[in-house]
């Protein structure tokens, strides 16, 4: 026995242990979760006690990393873990969602020990084979389908002196979902599988018809949500105030008092934060009644994009890959709002060449009013309130996504409007949330599905897991 779990020690207070012959002649002592190296003599009887430490890893021909996660608050196992080096190569997983081990060249397996009920330590090997200079990132998703990520920029040499690395999650008072850290980042934007919330920050307006989420801005991030629908317009009588205080975020002919900017400054905090993430953004002017000038809307939009370019991709391509995103908010949005002598000009990120109404339809998403960067087919029939027909066109553009094996982008949007004869919002969310969930673990699809935008992400009312199955999701394909 070479090797000890981390606490095995601890809970056996007089232990002893001896080198056999054969041992390597080093181990490691572990205090508050930091490794030192100790040399060993063989045939030295060893005492937990004279090292004054919490633990003893005794090391291995093979050079490893042991990984203790410990989890002080959540009593769920763990189902899968996924590590990515930092470098944007995919090293290793296991995954329970699928019967074997994915290995590369920098990692020969993953070991994920079974976590005895009532237990709160998860121990897993990876037995490495080369250096990782960049170091790694490691995510965990729990039977619950939450993920939780740690990544540490620590150079992993596998030099007998630097083999072991742990890495402790204490997940009470984690407050982030940051789920994308353990994509590979060389992976394309648009066959990411992404969560999306219609008509987002709409919480706070108090009317059925016109809420369609019950969480802020920044507890759907929380959650796990990376795509939002904004609808912004300009509420000032003055055309030429471009104060970004009079844009606020409508739904139909409501406010939700909600400003738009604080709702971006809400993206841009999150993703300083936590920088392996992207945000997509479905830009919007909400028609309404009331004054909105389009001139003053176009150049209130663009003032906050440049004045946060750091944190705004560019420009979309075909190539456009998660480590162009990182860190980045991803906006396409329905009007154009190029510069004051160009209306139609250079947009960041993107720009939809049309938009249906209440229908599925393909269209383009363009670079400027005729520069064409790829096709991108969008379900949004939001008028139909017979279950079987909305359901029917939510499947028909998952398959469609699911089999599609070109650059095009796929939107589907789940939700259905609400109607002072009819139902509200809340009343067609749950079939439908429930119905996709459903769908999605039947095990039909192999592949991306696209930005799925629905009503009360991740609100326990209303199929809180369908979330998570649609973040797992990205897990199933990929590793």
């Amino acid at each position: 026995m070479r090797q000890l779990k981390c606490g095995l020690l601890a809970m056996m207070g007089m232990l002893m242990y001896t080198l056999p012959a054969q041992a390597a002649d080093s181990i490691y002592v572990c205090r508050n979760g930091v490794y030192e190296n100790r040399l060993l003599e063989e045939g030295l009887e060893v005492k937990k006690e004279d090292f004054d430490c919490d633990s003893i890893v005794f090391s291995r021909p093979k050079p490893h990393v042991l990984v203790n996660f410990s989890d002080f608050a959540r009593q769920h196992r763990v189902e899968a873990v996924f590590v990515k080096a930092q470098g944007g190569q995919k090293v290793a997983s296991y995954n329970s969602m699928k019967s074997y081990t994915v290995s590369s060249s920098a990692i020969s397996d993953v070991v994920r020990a079974e976590v005895p009920e009532g237990d709160t330590q998860v121990n897993v090997m990876l037995n490495a084979v080369t250096n990782l200079t960049t170091g790694v990132a490691i995510t965990l998703m729990y039977d619950d389908g939450q993920f939780l990520t740690m990544y540490d920029e620590t150079p992993i040499m596998m030099r007998q002196n630097d083999f072991v690395h742990r890495y402790v999650f204490q997940t009470e008072g984690a407050k982030v979902n940051n789920w994308m850290a353990t994509l590979p980042s060389r992976m394309l934007f648009h066959m990411i599988t992404m969560p999306g919330a219609h008509d987002a920050a709409t919480s706070a307006v108090g009317m059925d018809m016109a809420q369609t989420q019950s969480l802020t801005v920044a507890e759907l991030l929380t959650a796990g949500v990376r795509a939002f629908d904004f609808r912004p317009r300009y509420t000032s009588s003055k055309e030429s105030d471009i104060q970004l205080e009079n844009l606020e975020i409508y739904h139909g002919i409501l406010g939700t008092g909600v400003k738009w900017k604080d709702a971006m400054d809400v993206l841009v905090q999150f993703l300083k934060d936590n920088p392996t993430e992207t945000v997509f953004v479905n830009l919007q002017k909400e028609k309404a009644y009331g004054t909105d000038y389009s001139s003053t809307w176009r150049t209130s939009i663009r003032t906050w994009l440049q004045n946060n370019r750091d944190y705004v991709l560019q420009k979309i391509t075909t190539s456009t890959s998660l480590s162009d995103c990182r860190g980045k908010i991803v906006v396409v949005s329905h009007n154009p709002y190029g510069p004051e002598n160009s209306y139609y000009g250079t947009v960041y990120g993107g720009l939809t060449a049309s938009w249906g109404d209440n229908e599925t339809f393909t269209t383009t998403i363009n670079y400027t009013n005729s520069s064409v960067i790829c096709s991108a087919t969008i379900s949004d029939n939001y008028d139909v309130t017979k279950a079987a027909d909305k359901q029917g066109y939510i499947k028909a553009n998952l398959d469609a996504a699911n089999a599609d094996k070109t650059t095009r982008w796929f939107y589907t949007f789940m939700n259905v409007a609400g109607s002072l004869f009819g139902g509200s919002p809340s009343d067609y969310a749950e079939p439908h949330n429930a119905y996709v969930n459903d769908l999605l673990q039947s095990g039909t699809y192999t592949s991306r599905l696209g930005i799925i935008f629905y009503d009360y992400c991740g609100d326990s009312n209303y199929t809180p897991n369908l979330l998570s199955t649609l973040i797992q999701h990205n897990y199933q394909y990929i590793y």
